[in-house]
């Protein structure tokens, strides 16, 4: 790009785009070659009322538009509009997604194989151009190439479709992806610069940025911002310099200023947009586009959502509905303004799904403020703007490409018929006819009432009112024809050691992991139980069983059992002379035990053969029966309707402790003495008649059928809960047919490497091995009954961690020079304050840098009996020296903020030689003063009690310079979501641990070379604080910065980078 292809504008460089490539051949063999449209209200998007007229089309181009009385060549297609009819350009989508293929997750787009997604998008392509859409400005592909791909195919005829401007993936920063299997991934600007590079060289016409959270999403809100200021503009600076444009989800203030700040071209979303960001996108209007796609979170909140899982309650609960309003009040303000808003409503969702596009001009009416007119120019003439060609595309003037439309009525009259693909009759492409239907045309299809809310003139909704509109296409789950996903099975990943429930396949030897509608992967068997009948879908590809372990679906409380529930095995037990309960072969009443859940264990676990215990080890099939919803003296009538499902149990039993303690709980409950699996199945998916078989080294021992027990399965439920409320996820194992070791003479009970299989038609085959006799006596293995703080960030401290003085924590290690330079964040932040300087200098490049979350804080967990000081915090630091192999041979630079300094200092104290230079951040005093310690550990506890949002505020408001609050929202967003990353009773830990430190550190012992940093609006370390300190170290350099408060990195990144330069 050349200097004069640039403009200022509002302080940032914007360019002006390359235009993009927009030809299509599409023109076939026979086509003609003129086409006329002869009495038509022509609505030419200019501005202009329609009128009624003809309009020309010679090859690819309108050539005359009004009376057009020259005969007509020979070959011309004449298209008569009946003087009813209106010819329109075709319409622009804004935010397109060919490649969502209608799931109902982001996730759930990228499952299914690449051949069969490449037709979905092509599918989606043709479907389009059928709804009358001639431009697609693409807002993210699901694969790197697939709109690329796609776009060509178009391009050459190969395939139907519009004129596409293609993406690729969306490009997110860590932590910062509402679809992560379909985004690449960038951090910091080095990294942004060449995911943008990498795309361009794919041959993209856009780049996409994903930059906030989504309500819809489980753990990340619309108002949350994943992007820095650099970040962004380094990507931009990128795609610019190749004359390419900039899109960006952007529903936060915060994202939408630095989307304004840096030149994105278009904004996707803008729901929380403040009056700050909305000046500065009317200063650009000239420029920059705005597409709210507003259907997406409009749908959740209607009930269409609701086959997949998403009510309108929950959607109210999530944000959405709220989101929906706030966002229609910051279009009509953006109307006003005459910021330009665009069509393009993020379909390719189970409920937006493709197909149903024109649903947007009829937002922009009912909720934007926009006249018919108002929205059909914005989906046409600025629709050519977006695509790079305004005086080709987006209206019927003479010279413009024939992307037309002509549809059965006057769309300024009914936004809506636009909704209904068979009302438009004729539909052209670059000159080329591909649907024109003559006469009157189909049948329109019978409005289906529905519930869509409208904005009333005070500028309140209305969610209520029951209008007659055309709703698209019936919503499909993707996948809905494929088989269930209902074989339920409990594994672990052996790599990571995180559990959660799968589909077992055993036939293909995979578990396929599964999660809820909203993103959460299922944790149990539990929670499958209590979600009812909410979906639950693939999570990604299936994993090999080699790479997990299965464990019982279920496991945590006792099982309720049944003895003697088959005629034919209540004959054999009483006839062994091992009953001593009674002597009556077929009891009165069941005969009801537990065993304990200590005695759980998990297909392919092995029996421990208990030699001590038991000289008759035995074993019993039988079939689970698991209880789905709370019940208390349930009828028999009734009691079907309280079982969720059936799982397959062996109850594995010590003969003569049965025997000699005179009743079962002793015999049965030897811990591995109850192996449950290999999976959970519902009741929906079998059959009403189980059958049960027992196989001990391959040969049949028991064979018998639910309807050979003595003792129903409704009578058993009743009888149980006579008495007790059952619960769901509760287990009954129903009884053991006839067959058992006992029964045989002389007994077959179970030795070692016995191999013992019970099998369930439609569950599964459970398989156990009885172990050698000296694993019975491995020490027992006790449950702690503290809960981890903060280790659900690293999938309960399993994933990602680094074993450092014993404790898991979060450690990264950056470069390879010479030099090693450790960071010691502060109170409330984490390692990724640090990245800012880090990016600005290109540290990484000539050192090894050291980054680790301190106990409690970012991704490092802590024990709920560990204590917090500052003196095992230091000795948590010197464990990463350790670890990262740091000596007095090649001593580091240390460099710390806040608390951290004081972390800092206690180690350089106590190993000098380890540290030859010290860059401190902002350093409280040492102790803190009495009231300081005072308002630290008062923090502490109400961030513990109420939660990290009730001390944010304070925080920031006191911890940025005024400067910061008014001038750089980044910051203040950055030190905000730095905070509320906490968890709150890690980080009251912190608090005290600082609180506590009341012993003064004898700074003047300090040898390494130190730059002592500050704000002059830095409450928690004054200049004053910092001036003490650099007269108490030797030789110690105190910096003020001016217009800084405590959040230095982020308040002022180049001030701070030039002074850790000129100490490095």
């Amino acid at each position: 790009m050349s200097a004069t292809d640039h403009t200022v504008t509002a302080g940032v460089e914007h360019f002006k785009p390359t235009p993009a490539d927009i030809e299509i051949h599409n023109h076939l063999p026979g086509d003609p070659t003129t086409v006329l449209f002869k009495n038509v209200n022509i609505l030419d998007s200019t501005g202009k009322k329609p009128y009624l007229g003809d309009v020309l089309i010679e090859g690819e181009r309108i050539t005359r538009v009004g009376l057009v009385e020259t005969a007509a060549a020979p070959g011309t297609l004449i298209v008569d509009g009946q003087g009813r009819k209106t010819l329109m350009s075709g319409l622009c989508d804004a935010h397109t997604h060919l490649s969502w293929t209608d799931s109902p997750t982001l996730d759930g787009i990228a499952r299914i194989p690449l051949e069969e997604h490449v037709l979905y998008t092509a599918r989606s392509a043709k479907m389009y151009l059928d709804h009358g859409f001639t431009m697609c400005f693409g807002a993210a592909s699901a694969r790197p190439r697939l709109d690329i791909a796609i776009k060509g195919a178009i391009k050459q005829g190969m395939i139907p479709g519009p004129r596409t401007l293609a993406n690729a993936q969306e490009i997110s920063t860590t932590g910062g992806a509402i679809g992560p299997s379909i985004t690449k991934f960038a951090d910091g600007v080095d990294q942004m610069r060449k995911a943008v590079r990498e795309f361009l060289a794919l041959g993209v016409d856009n780049i996409k940025l994903s930059m906030t959270g989504d309500y819809v999403h489980e753990h990340m809100g619309s108002e949350e911002t994943y992007f820095t200021l650099a970040e962004t503009r380094a990507a931009v600076e990128e795609a610019h310099s190749r004359g390419k444009r900039v899109c960006a989800h952007a529903r936060s203030a915060a994202s939408v200023k630095l989307c304004a700040m840096t030149g994105v071209d278009v904004i996707y979303h803008a729901s929380y947009v403040d009056d700050e960001g909305m000046k500065l996108l009317e200063s650009i209007k000239d420029r920059v586009f705005v597409a709210p796609a507003i259907n997406f979170p409009l749908t959740s909140c209607t009930g269409e959502a609701i086959p997949f899982g998403l009510t309108p309650e929950m959607a109210a609960k999530k944000k959405l509905k709220e989101e929906v309003e706030i966002a229609s009040r910051a279009m009509i303000k953006m109307r006003e303004r005459g910021i330009k808003i665009l069509p393009g409503g993020d379909y390719g969702f189970a409920w937006a799904p493709h197909g149903t596009y024109a649903r947007d001009l009829a937002h922009f009416v009912n909720l934007f403020g926009f006249t018919p007119m108002e929205a059909i120019i914005s989906a046409t003439a600025w629709g050519g703007e977006l695509m790079g060609h305004p005086d080709e595309l987006g209206k019927i003037l003479p010279g413009y490409y024939a992307d037309v439309i002509l549809v059965d009525g006057n769309p300024l009259e009914d936004i809506e018929i636009l909704q209904d693909k068979d009302r438009i009759h004729t539909i052209v492409l670059n000159g080329h006819v591909h649907k024109n239907i003559t006469g009157e045309g189909q049948p329109q299809r019978v409005p289906k009432p529905t519930t869509l809310p409208v904005m009333n003139a005070d500028g309140s909704f209305d969610w209520k009112i029951k209008r007659e509109r055309f709703c698209g296409l019936k919503l499909v789950a993707m996948g809905s024809e494929s088989p269930r996903l209902t074989r339920y099975a409990a594994f672990a990943h052996l790599e990571t050691g995180v559990t959660q429930i799968g589909h077992l396949d055993s036939q293909a030897g995979t578990v396929q992991p599964l999660q809820f509608l909203s993103g959460s992967p299922v944790e149990n068997l539990f929670q499958v139980i209590e979600a009812g009948s909410l979906p639950i879908i693939a999570s990604g590809a299936a994993i090999p069983l080699a790479s997990t372990k299965l464990l019982a679906p279920l496991s945590g409380r006792d099982i309720l059992a049944v003895g003697k529930n088959y005629m034919d095995h209540a004959k054999e037990f009483n006839s062994s002379g091992y009953d001593s309960s009674d002597t009556v072969d077929q009891p009165s009443h069941p005969v009801i035990f537990t065993k304990r859940a200590t005695s759980i264990i998990g297909d392919g676990d092995e029996i421990f053969l208990h030699p001590d215990f038991t000289n008759c080890l035995d074993y019993e099939g039988e079939i689970g029966v698991i209880i789905g919803k709370a019940g208390f003296r349930v009828s028999k009538e009734n009691a079907l309707d309280y079982v969720w499902g059936y799982t397959i149990i062996n109850d594995v039993t010590a003969r003569e402790k049965q025997r000699d303690h005179k009743q079962f709980f002793i015999g049965k409950s030897a811990d591995t003495f109850c192996p449950i699996g290999p999976a959970a199945v519902p009741k929906e998916d079998l059959p009403s008649i189980l059958r049960v078989q027992t196989h001990v080294n391959g040969q049949l021992r028991q064979n018998a059928t639910t309807e050979d027990l003595i003792f129903d399965i409704p009578t058993l439920i009743s009888t149980i809960s006579e008495g007790q409320t059952l619960q769901p996820g509760d287990v009954i194992a129903c009884g053991t047919p006839a067959g058992v070791g006992l029964g045989h003479t002389p007994p077959l009970y179970l030795k070692s490497g016995d191999e013992v299989t019970v099998t369930v038609p439609g569950i599964g085959t459970l398989q156990n091995r009885v172990s050698s006799v000296n694993e019975a006596t491995k020490p027992p293995v006790s449950q702690s009954a503290f809960k981890i703080s903060n280790a659900s960030r690293s999938l309960n401290a399993n994933v990602g961690l680094t074993s450092i003085n014993g404790k898991p924590l979060n450690y990264r290690r950056l470069g390879s020079g010479k030099t090693n330079i450790v960071f010691v964040h502060g109170l409330g932040a984490t390692s990724e304050f640090y990245s800012p300087i880090i990016s600005h200098l290109q540290l990484e490049q000539g050192a090894t840098l050291h980054l680790f979350d301190f106990e409690g804080h970012g991704l490092s967990p802590t024990h709920p009996l560990s204590l917090l000081t500052m003196e095992s915090l230091a000795a948590d630091l010197a464990g990463v020296f350790k670890h990262s192999g740091i000596s007095t041979l090649c001593p580091a630079t240390l460099v710390a903020h806040s608390m951290g300094c004081i972390i800092a200092l206690t180690f350089a104290l106590t190993n000098p030689g380890l540290v030859n230079k010290l860059f401190l951040l902002g350093p409280p005093p040492s102790p803190l003063p009495e009231q300081l310690r005072t308002n630290t550990d008062t923090r502490g506890y109400i961030a513990q009690t109420q939660g990290m949002k009730a001390v944010v505020d304070a925080v920031v408001l006191n911890g940025t310079s005024e400067n910061t609050k008014r001038a750089n929202s980044v910051a203040v967003t950055a030190a905000r979501l730095s905070l509320l990353g906490q968890e709150p009773t890690s980080y009251a830990k912190a608090c005290r641990a600082l609180a506590m430190a009341t012993t003064a550190l004898p700074v003047e012992a300090i040898t390494a070379q130190t730059v002592i940093l500050t704000g002059t609006e830095d409450i928690v370390s004054p200049p004053e604080v910092v001036g003490e300190y650099s007269r108490r170290i030797k030789g110690a350099k105190a910096v003020v910065l001016p217009n800084v408060g405590h959040w230095h990195t982020y308040e002022d990144v180049m001030a701070v980078s030039e002074q850790l330069k000129t100490l490095l």
